[in-house]
């Protein structure tokens, strides 16, 4: 009974693989480069260093409010602490609907990645086939395992 309310200070393998396999997931930055290219030109890097700055600012701070207040949950909880349950309710909302669109996401980045070894994927507009569809479907499954 001495360990309830307290954090679990240790890692087992199986927690520590899917951390590693769970934060693989994500195509997005593929895409962005991809893109940023398309608009920027050879200048697409300028808005990575940009983006990486900022991250970095925001992952420090996130450090202080950890560190200052060590709760689980903290990413969620610290707007509730600071500016009330409304805002906290808010972010938590958004950020679930985040989490849990970024697998239908994924299934279309795999989907589009699989079409160049497997071209009957996508049409030529880049719109799923009817295969694509039932593959994006099985994708889909397979993440939710």
């Amino acid at each position: 009974m001495e360990q309830q309310g307290k954090f679990k200070r240790s890692l087992s393998l199986m927690d520590l693989i899917f951390l590693g396999v769970g934060s693989t997931i994500g195509s997005g930055w593929l895409y962005g480069a991809m893109k940023g290219v398309q608009y920027a030109g050879s200048l697409a890097w300028m808005s990575w260093i940009i983006g990486a700055i900022i991250f970095i600012l925001i992952g420090l701070v996130y450090a202080e409010l950890a560190a200052a207040l060590p709760r689980s949950g903290g990413f969620l909880r610290y707007p509730d602490f600071t500016h009330g349950s409304v805002t906290g309710f808010m972010v938590s909302f958004f950020a679930f609907l985040g989490y849990t669109s970024m697998i239908g996401v994924e299934a279309v980045a795999v989907r589009q990645y699989a079409t160049y070894y497997w071209g009957a994927l996508t049409t030529d507009a880049g719109d799923p086939t009817f295969l694509g569809f039932i593959v994006q479907s099985a994708i889909v499954v397979c993440f939710f395992l």
